[in-house]
């Protein structure tokens, strides 16, 4: 009873969505480019990608069910081996990821 109320929730809101703002800090992430260019380092389990054609999709942040904690580090580590051109690392995150830069790291596009 409750998978079919959820799956007729979800089925409503997925006809919303385009008429829905999305988030500023996911409309920040497709500005720079999306998320192939910038690292997350938040406590977000998930956000609003935009999709080819104007569509937009909530989107689990996750990669093979790591933990939040795990996935900024990886990110972490991408920005700093310049895989990713941007860094959003929202100012709690900054007491626990130190993004202070040795001489040798040349990426500092941060924000």
């Amino acid at each position: 009873m409750y998978t079919q109320m959820k799956e007729d929730l979800l089925s409503k809101l997925e006809l919303l969505s385009p008429h829905l703002p999305t988030n500023t800090l996911d409309e920040l992430i497709d500005g720079l480019g999306g998320t192939h260019c910038v690292a997350e380092m938040t406590g977000r389990r998930g956000r609003v990608v935009s999709l080819p054609g104007g569509r937009i999709q909530y989107q689990l942040r996750s990669e093979n069910e790591v933990s939040t904690e795990m996935l900024n580090i990886r990110e972490k580590q991408r920005f700093m081996d310049g895989e990713k051109v941007f860094d959003d690392t929202l100012p709690i995150n900054h007491c626990s990821y130190s993004l202070c830069f040795p001489t040798s790291i040349e990426n500092c596009h941060y924000f």
